[in-house]
């Protein structure tokens, strides 16, 4: 999928006074007037303002916060394995190197099964073994059997990679989960329903999938996600390519006590290559607080 810069704090692109740069809020779309101060351990130079349509994963803010802001939480039948999956989202349509995320474009993805079959992914009992050893705002995301987790600096992971459907030369996953740092205090409906199309539509992009040409909402409700009431929407898409596929956004208050909000994002194939509703819903019941120390071990 095309991806495009997550909401988040980066920083400012129009700073240019001497010290550190104050960070400026991006909503997905446009800078706001919102800013905060920076430490100077967390700065770097200034990176060009992003479009409406273009992000390069270079420009990225170089911060080990605001990276860990754009990880990206995105997959889905129609998601194209960009290479910045939940780390950064690739601008336009053109693909990054080294980070294939479910729902982003990835044309240099690493050798693997085209994806014609879908792995069950988790255990009979549903119950899943292993964790991501990346964490975000205190939280891990699961990692069910036969899937990647990225290298990236954020968190996801995606399923089988197959040909994308509009442009063979990509690759796309068959279902992927992206975690990414929403806007503090933000009321998690509020923050799951703006992020919901701006995700679908990132995700299935014109490029890889042919855009999204229809969406129902096929559900929006309180959940419990690592041991906090967030809440999820998700809707059920038809792509220009033909692809069926769901997208979903949930927003759920981080673990780590600091008061962020982060946004799971959550994209998958509604056909027989998908790995069914079943093994997402799993997924989300089985993120949890990361250990203090690492994560992403056995267990």
């Amino acid at each position: 999928m095309s991806m495009t810069m997550p909401p988040g704090w980066y920083p400012d692109p129009g700073y240019a006074g001497n010290g550190p740069a104050p960070e400026r809020w991006w909503d997905g779309t446009n800078w706001t007037g919102r800013t905060r101060e920076t430490t100077a351990a967390e700065t770097a130079p200034p990176t060009a303002a992003p479009t409406a349509d273009t992000a390069d994963p270079a420009a990225a803010p170089a911060s080990g916060a605001a990276r860990r802001r754009a990880a990206l939480v995105a997959a889905g039948g129609g998601l194209a394995t960009a290479a910045v999956i939940a780390a950064l989202l690739v601008g336009g349509d053109d693909p990054a190197p080294d980070a294939p995320v479910a729902g982003a474009d990835q044309q240099d993805a690493p050798d693997g099964d085209d994806g014609d079959e879908a792995d069950e992914g988790a255990a009979p009992d549903g119950e899943f073994t292993r964790w991501t050893s990346a964490a975000l705002g205190g939280a891990a995301l699961p990692l069910p059997d036969g899937w990647t987790e990225r290298p990236i600096d954020g968190v996801s992971v995606t399923g089988d990679e197959y040909p994308c459907p509009q442009d063979g030369e990509r690759r796309c996953v068959v279902a992927g989960a992206f975690l990414i740092e929403g806007e503090a205090g933000t009321d998690p409906g509020e923050a799951a329903a703006g992020d919901i199309t701006v995700h679908a539509d990132s995700s299935f992009s014109e490029a890889a999938y042919g855009g999204v040409t229809e969406r129902r909402e096929e559900l929006s409700e309180d959940v419990t996600v690592a041991g906090a009431t967030g809440h999820r929407v998700r809707h059920r898409l038809t792509t220009g390519a033909g692809t069926e596929a769901y997208a979903e956004s949930i927003a759920f208050p981080a673990p780590d006590g600091s008061g962020d909000t982060l946004v799971l994002r959550l994209g998958w194939n509604a056909g027989e290559t998908g790995p069914g509703e079943e093994l997402m819903e799993a997924l989300v019941a089985g993120v949890r607080p990361a250990p203090a120390t690492s994560s992403g071990t056995d267990v």
